[in-house]
């Protein structure tokens, strides 16, 4: 199967940066350097202006299924990424302990539930109909299963209002409302409102090796608690030709981890045991989430090549350095011996390692 849909960064068609002198530095497709500024870790500078592809507007017909086993996913993967425009697994690894607040969390995020997407003309309103039971899970039903998982069950609509993880039902919190504490026993954020109280951990591996990238994570994940890990989502998203793109010249399947923010020590060794089992798969981290890579590594996965490349576009852009921070000096030029965590992580956080 092939990934339809590429990330954003690919989408650009055109960009505009400020330069740390305040002038201003613009690339289109033409330029030869173009596909080194779609995923710039915003060392290149502040962008000013954006220009992205567009295409006409359609309907999704969306389906969500539930009770989906591993094997079941092992087995169909292929057959269900070649079905499908898009899709999003929220799944829950086998073998986990079980807790209270774990069985709050799966009525709010409906743990093992694949939702699958199918793109069609926009004057389409009514959703076919689909199997009952698909990829060896049940196709969700609210009026007979059930309000608990934020979602319908087969729904047609905009793109804008399916294209996305969270169902209209579940209000985000951006001024705290809504938002659990330890101190009130909530630490998962669960009293009406899923608040992002998480450091977030993501791999991409290429598409081919998929089901032995997910049962090492079934090996791996099977053995974290709760006060660890909190949910994963699987996506596949389109290679593309971006220097530093995960995704760089293979379609990848992208996972997912959303950690608890409050059990750092527990997340770092975590996630140091899965990004090494799943290393010999070709893995690439997320820039911008939780990794152990350091520049060696980084460089090994990219290329020389590339690394070079980006590293001479960021000079050329900013000699001096304005825009660099210690973070991308360690892991773009190597500029520390330090090959732990590849992430700045926020003060609140590191005082608790």
């Amino acid at each position: 199967g092939r990934a339809k849909l590429g990330n954003q960064a690919s989408q650009i068609s055109a960009i505009k940066f400020v330069l740390p002198d305040g002038s201003l530095r613009s690339y289109d497709a033409s330029s030869e350097v173009f596909a080194g500024v779609g995923v710039a870790l915003g060392c290149l500078g502040p962008i000013s202006k954006i220009t992205l592809d567009l295409t006409p507007r359609y309907n999704v017909v969306q389906a969500v299924y539930i009770d989906i086993s591993l094997d079941s996913v092992l087995e169909h993967f292929r057959d269900m990424v070649e079905s499908v425009d898009s899709f999003s697994w929220l799944v829950d690894w086998p073998r986990r302990e079980e807790s209270a607040d774990m069985a709050a969390l799966e009525g709010v995020l409906g743990r093992n539930r694949l939702l699958v997407r199918t793109f069609v003309d926009p004057d389409v309103t009514t959703p076919p109909e689909l199997p009952e039971e698909r990829w060896g899970g049940r196709l969700y039903d609210p009026e007979t299963m059930g309000e608990a998982i934020q979602s319908s069950g087969l729904v047609v609509g905009p793109w804008f209002d399916l294209m996305n993880t969270y169902g209209a039902g579940l209000p985000m919190s951006s001024e705290g409302g809504g938002r659990g504490t330890e101190e009130d026993g909530d630490a998962y954020g669960l009293n009406g409102t899923y608040e992002t109280r998480e450091v977030q951990v993501e791999y991409l591996v290429p598409l081919d090796r998929a089901e032995e990238a997910l049962a090492i994570c079934a090996e791996v994940c099977g053995k974290w608690s709760y006060d660890v890990f909190l949910i994963t989502e699987l996506r596949a998203i389109r290679g593309d030709e971006m220097w530093l793109s995960p995704t760089r010249d293979t379609d990848s399947l992208v996972i997912h981890f959303s950690m608890n923010k409050h059990n750092i020590p527990g997340v770092i060794a975590a996630s140091g045991e899965l990004e090494a089992a799943l290393a010999p798969l070709g893995c690439k981290p997320h820039w911008g989430k939780l990794h152990h890579m350091g520049h060696q590594t980084l460089t090994g996965e990219y290329g020389e090549e590339a690394m070079e490349k980006f590293r001479a576009l960021c000079l050329d852009h900013d000699p001096e350095g304005v825009y660099r921070n210690e973070w991308f000096e360690r892991l773009i030029f190597g500029e520390s011996e330090d090959d732990h965590l590849s992430l700045v992580l926020p003060a609140e956080v590191v005082e608790q390692e």
